[in-house]
């Protein structure tokens, strides 16, 4: 008996993390979305409700204690694709944050990666070493589809927080005053009465590809100057590459990614400000698809 009640233990611990993370995720879906577009493809925004109501689904069917090796070798599967794709975007992408706990829980890439090979590990020891003759305990099928029943109340929800945010994304800069969102906080803010400010990663191929747009502002005199502005861990060497390999020539400005991730979710972010208010933005890309 103490043995079954390891496993059911490190099940519901298990379940707790799980939970956990895709609640986390689905407070500020929206955000979490955005996390995904940078991963190379920005349509990956509308799957963030898939994620974080599939998480709760495996937490509440762990903390359930319902069929217990099953859902082990389900979590053990995610665990695996949510690594390869953690790392490919570390990586490939420059992602720092892959929003593993929402922003209720930062995790550096290493600890992301040390808290999914501890979890693989636990979901791997349960799906092969649960105890056959307790392994599907009565109302098994009701506890999982109790879970089943939460997680799709929460894609649901999801799924409409997630539309609304792209209808409305526009709104959380446009019209309003660098004052009341503290812009002129984060930036020094030029001494011209226009100009746009371009939030990127050297990495980032929508970043990239925004280059030659976020320069035409100057070069059509809708702005009189530019300011760039980049993560203080991206190193010295990767911005002058950037700024060689495109053209780059206006003024950039290394900011702190705490202070960075509490204004900007999305890469690229451009902001175009007249006077002291923002009167253009444009949050993923330069054509407003998200």
């Amino acid at each position: 008996m103490n043995k079954i009640r390891v496993f059911n233990l490190t099940t519901i611990a298990l379940g707790l993390v799980f939970l956990f993370s895709g609640v986390s995720k689905g407070m500020d879906i929206a955000a979490f979305g955005k996390v995904l577009s940078q991963y190379g493809y920005k349509q990956f925004f509308y799957v963030a409700p898939v994620v974080s109501s599939f998480e709760q689904f495996l937490g509440f069917a762990m903390i359930f204690v319902s069929k217990p090796p099953k859902i082990s070798f389900l979590a053990f599967l995610y665990l695996i694709m949510a690594t390869l794709i953690q790392t490919i975007g570390y990586t490939v992408f420059d992602i720092q944050d892959s929003y593993c706990f929402g922003s209720l829980l930062t995790l550096s890439p290493m600890m992301a990666f040390l808290k999914n090979i501890i979890m693989l590990g636990a979901c791997l020891w349960i799906w092969t070493s649960y105890p056959a003759a307790v392994s599907n305990p009565r109302w098994s099928m009701l506890r999982i589809g109790t879970a089943g029943l939460f997680s799709l109340v929460a894609l649901t929800i999801g799924t409409f927080e997630v539309k609304a945010a792209h209808d409305q994304k526009k709104d959380l800069f446009t019209g309003k005053d660098i004052t009341s969102i503290q812009l002129n906080r984060l930036i020094p803010v030029p001494k011209v009465d226009s100009y746009a400010v371009f939030f990127f990663l050297p990495s980032c191929s929508h970043c990239q590809e925004a280059v030659p747009d976020v320069k035409r502002y100057e070069e059509n005199g809708n702005v009189k100057t530019l300011i760039g502005v980049y993560p203080s861990y991206v190193s010295k060497s990767e911005i002058e590459a950037f700024k060689a390999d495109y053209g780059v020539t206006f003024s950039t400005y290394a900011c702190d990614i705490k202070a960075l991730n509490r204004f900007v979710k999305t890469y690229p972010t451009v902001l175009r400000v007249k006077g002291t208010k923002i009167v253009e933005a444009h949050i993923g890309s330069m054509n407003d698809t998200p």
